[in-house]
């Protein structure tokens, strides 16, 4: 536990605003975390999210790393999202409706709070334990399932799915790691067992397990109904055969674009995090309102209802006034010190010369008593090179498997090397007494580029794989639905040529899938 720095970070006297590198945002997080114990953070995309957990989780494992990224589709647009991102957000509403003992992070986009989602009171309906002699029944079960649009196949796999085989029930729920094997005897629940969803064999008994909605976009008998009438409402045009199939209750591949229209009342899960500490960009208004906007004018030809009319997006004056009672703090970029922010990190200034980096750390280290080195290594080859160097300079140093293994500010090593991946160097800047640097290989070293060894496709071997699919003819993506084939493309991605097979959808919605994923199809 980092308890000294957490104590200087969160003072009494400390600011509203924070000025960070973006280096060290992982770290703050990591501390405010241990502060705060549940906090929040807003980024700007899907793919930060994802980076800034796998940086929070190298420093700390124990803390619990939640994320609710945006859908990833337009409404409105006949391409469903892609499940994962469907199963995310669910476990992640479960979760921090209910948050863990231990200390939670929560990452999510602007975009996924401006959209609202399903209310908490409707959620915690969606929800059960199913535990050994405790009397749930086959058919209590099966209920749950088929209320919360669980897919029935032959053998689960994925989440979200069910099978049935006798008096054997296999489920997989969103909020687990593993599916369970359900064994009856007559309508009595007698056994649970985790199970591997490959080899199709138990791994383990349990005593109980939780059973999730696999989905925040349900359609019941309540919700088709409000589809009905908006649908109408709105004179929704060219979408017929998704009217008719889900007021059959039929829910084909792309309903999903429905969302915003299927409930009378939606969510910000600003709502959820009220017990939460939150941090935003200092410029987070402006994002906001450009959020929105952006959101608005997505929904082309029915902006007017749902700037007017509709509560699925969060308008300006509800999230002030849910900020008024928010506990919350601005981060800023800005590295310019003022009495009205303050400074966690700074960038080291450091030169081009990579050599000449490292032998003036080298001599800094060497030559300093109050402050400490935690060089953050990318690379394994670079990893061994630093560690002959020290040897040669006889500099001691230990290597942290993660940041939180040692109270580095207790311990009297000066030098640390850790696995914590950063682009650019920065030092802390809180400590009184004490200089902490984090320094990041790519300051003095060559970049290791890895080669990609995988065997790239050519057209003709596609077209050999594809030999009985022509222009136009109807395929299926296992997260988007049905469209057709339109044909193969290529496209510079960093400036690398790249294959695609393209996919058309209504309206003219196309999706390009990389020949390396054919696996999709």
């Amino acid at each position: 536990m980092y308890d000294n720095l957490s104590l200087e970070l969160f003072n009494l006297n400390f600011k509203k605003k924070i000025s960070l590198t973006n280096s060290s945002l992982p770290l703050f997080l990591t501390l405010a975390s241990e502060k705060f114990k549940n906090v929040a953070y807003f980024v700007k995309n899907n793919e930060l999210i994802t980076n800034i957990k796998r940086q929070i989780k190298s420093i700390n494992p124990n803390i619990e790393v939640v994320t609710f990224p945006e859908i990833d589709c337009p409404f409105f647009s006949n391409v469903s999202p892609t499940k994962e991102i469907i199963w995310e957000r669910i476990k992640t509403l479960f979760q921090i409706a209910d948050p863990p003992q231990k200390n939670m992070v929560c990452l999510l986009s602007y975009k996924s709070f401006v959209a609202k989602t399903i209310c908490s009171s409707e959620l915690n309906k969606r929800k059960i334990t199913i535990e050994t002699n405790k009397g749930n029944s086959y058919g209590r079960i099966l209920e749950f399932l088929k209320n919360n649009m669980y897919e029935r196949v032959d053998f689960v796999k994925n989440k979200g799915e069910f099978a049935i085989r006798g008096d054997i029930m296999d489920v997989f729920s969103p909020n687990e790691d593993l599916p369970v094997r359900i064994v009856f005897y007559l309508d009595k629940l007698e056994s649970l067992s985790n199970y591997d969803p490959f080899k199709q064999t138990s791994t383990k008994f349990i005593n109980k397990y939780n059973l999730f909605a696999p989905s925040e976009i349900l359609f019941n008998e309540k919700s088709i109904k409000r589809f009905r009438e908006l649908y109408r409402k709105l004179n929704i045009c060219n979408k017929e055969e998704y009217y008719k199939a889900i007021s059959n209750n039929v829910i084909l591949p792309g309903s999903e674009q429905f969302y915003p229209i299927i409930y009378e009342n939606y969510q910000t899960i600003l709502e959820y995090l009220k017990d939460f500490t939150l941090f935003f960009d200092a410029d987070y208004e402006n994002i906001v309102n450009e959020t929105y906007e952006f959101l608005i004018n997505e929904v082309d030809g029915f902006n007017d209802f749902f700037r007017s009319e509709s509560t699925f997006f969060l308008k300006k004056k509800d999230f002030d006034g849910f900020l008024k009672k928010a506990n919350f703090f601005l981060i800023s970029n800005s590295l310019l010190e003022s009495d009205s922010k303050a400074v966690f990190s700074n960038n080291e200034i450091l030169k081009n010369n990579k050599n000449h980096n490292l032998s003036e750390i080298c001599n800094s280290i060497m030559s300093t008593q109050n402050r400490k080195y935690i060089f953050c290594m990318d690379s394994r080859i670079n990893e061994k090179k630093l560690i002959q160097i020290f040897k040669k300079k006889n500099i001691n140093y230990l290597i942290l498997n993660n940041l939180n293994e040692k109270k580095i500010l207790d311990n009297q090593q000066k030098v640390y090397i850790s696995n914590f991946k950063i682009e650019k160097s920065f030092s802390v800047k809180i400590l009184k007494d004490k200089s902490l640097k984090f320094l990041s290989d790519s300051d003095f070293f060559e970049k290791i580029t890895q080669k990609n060894t995988r065997k790239e496709f050519s057209q003709d071997n596609i077209i050999d794989q594809f030999s009985q699919l022509n222009i136009n003819d109807f395929i299926v993506h296992i997260n988007h639905g049905v469209g057709k084939f339109i044909g193969l493309k290529k496209k510079f991605i960093n400036e690398i040529e790249k294959e695609f097979i393209e996919i058309s959808y209504f309206n003219d919605d196309k999706l390009q899938i990389p020949i390396e994923n054919l696996e999709l199809i």
